[in-house]
């Protein structure tokens, strides 16, 4: 009883399936038993039904004084929400959870920042533009193919052919033998962690609908419409933690964090809970490979929900800072897949290859030379990927 009265949409964005129409159904009372309309233009109305409907350039849900409601469901190319009164009152709802949950989240900025993305999510033309970025990037490369742009407008784009298979429809597929799981996971970091040195930009939907497995064994990357620029490449602050966690500089790191807008400096966390916390982010760097399963996750998530566990008091201490939320976002979904594929990859190497921070901060910790290290870890990786360039960028 709390909604607006009115909401205005630009088409409503998901795969068949995902609840579109059953989102719309809600909003417009037919879960209280009321006889919702579809509103085809001023003069035309028809009952709610299943399937596509006649494609329209918006969609109006209208709560009238007799409880009648109206909407038009519109079938374009691709849909989305616009952000307006209905995705404010849902950013509300979810900032007010947030809140409850993590009493130390400062939810606005994150918030702001999540209806920014999702904004520029909306505009074809500039997902092209990222798109187009990362295609000359990746010309050539050696484990992933982006597809050229080949039309784009505001609501439509049309790019180049990749003949393949979905990643979604392969992930759990027991006939995909343990190598070819490898690669993949490896081609996957590889897709992102490469990025923001290559492009400027971080690919920020890893899911397994947005990966596709050719023929020839690279990866095509798809859907650019989440996106983190990041001219400079991987932000140095989280590789310079991920190292001080590995060798356990346990009072410059709380210090970092503190610095960073990560965690209050009067938040009662003890530094070794904080590093107990954000070890298994640091741990798949600590040898030359790192296998990720289903069991190491379930394990880390049981530690963390445990209300009396280190990890889940430092949990509800922590703050994400608005600038690192799409980075965050990317970090779990990426963790998420390779846990999903069970994959063994080189994530050490990977990591001084493309984070200067983590690169910089181990020479230091090592007494290493960090171009050397560089020039050994760039090495190691082409000779894994059997005389691929790992170092495209060069």
């Amino acid at each position: 009883e709390d909604l607006p009265a009115r909401f205005d949409f630009r088409v409503v964005c998901g795969p068949t399936g995902s609840g579109k129409s059953r989102l719309l159904h809600v909003l417009a009372g037919e879960d209280r038993g009321l006889q919702p309309r579809i509103a085809i233009g001023p003069e035309c109305e028809l009952p709610v039904v299943d399937g596509a409907l006649d494609r329209r350039a918006e969609i109006q849900i209208l709560l009238r004084e007799d409880e009648e409601i109206e909407h038009l469901q519109d079938a374009e190319l691709k849909p989305y929400f616009a952000l307006d009164n209905m995705i404010a009152a849902m950013f509300d709802v979810a900032g007010r959870l947030f809140g409850l949950l993590m009493p130390g989240l400062d939810v606005k900025p994150l918030l702001a920042e999540l209806q920014e993305r999702v904004a520029e999510e909306l505009d074809y033309r500039l997902e092209a533009d990222n798109q187009r970025a990362y295609a000359d990037a990746f010309a050539d490369d050696p484990l992933v193919v982006v597809p050229a742009v080949l039309h784009a407008t505001e609501k439509v784009l049309v790019t180049a052919w990749l003949d393949g298979e979905p990643l979604s429809e392969r992930i759990h597929d027991a006939s995909l033998d343990q190598e070819r799981r490898d690669r993949i996971g490896t081609c996957l970091v590889h897709a992102i962690y490469a990025g923001p040195e290559k492009a400027g930009l971080l690919h920020a939907d890893p899911h397994p609908g947005n990966f596709m497995l050719l023929p020839d064994g690279r990866l095509g990357l798809l859907d650019f419409g989440a996106v983190k620029r990041l001219p400079g490449g991987i932000p140095a602050p989280l590789g310079r933690n991920a190292a001080l966690v590995l060798h356990d500089e346990t009072g410059v790191l709380r210090e970092s964090m503190t610095e960073l807008g990560f965690l209050a400096a009067d938040a009662p966390v003890t530094d070794a809970d904080l590093v107990d916390y954000l070890s298994p982010m640091s741990e798949p760097f600590r040898d030359e490979t790192f296998t990720f399963t289903r069991s190491w996750l379930r394990r880390e998530a049981v530690k963390l929900a445990n209300p009396r566990s280190g990890q889940h008091v430092v949990a509800k201490h922590l703050n994400l800072p608005a600038e690192y939320l799409m980075l965050h976002r990317v970090a779990l979904g990426m963790v998420g897949l390779l846990c999903q594929l069970e994959a063994t990859v080189p994530l050490r190497d990977m990591e001084i290859r493309w984070s200067p921070g983590f690169r910089a901060t181990v020479a230091e910790q090592t007494g290493t030379d960090a171009d050397v290290m560089l020039t050994e870890a760039v090495a190691r990786l082409e000779t894994r990927f059997s005389g691929a360039r790992a170092d495209s960028a060069a």
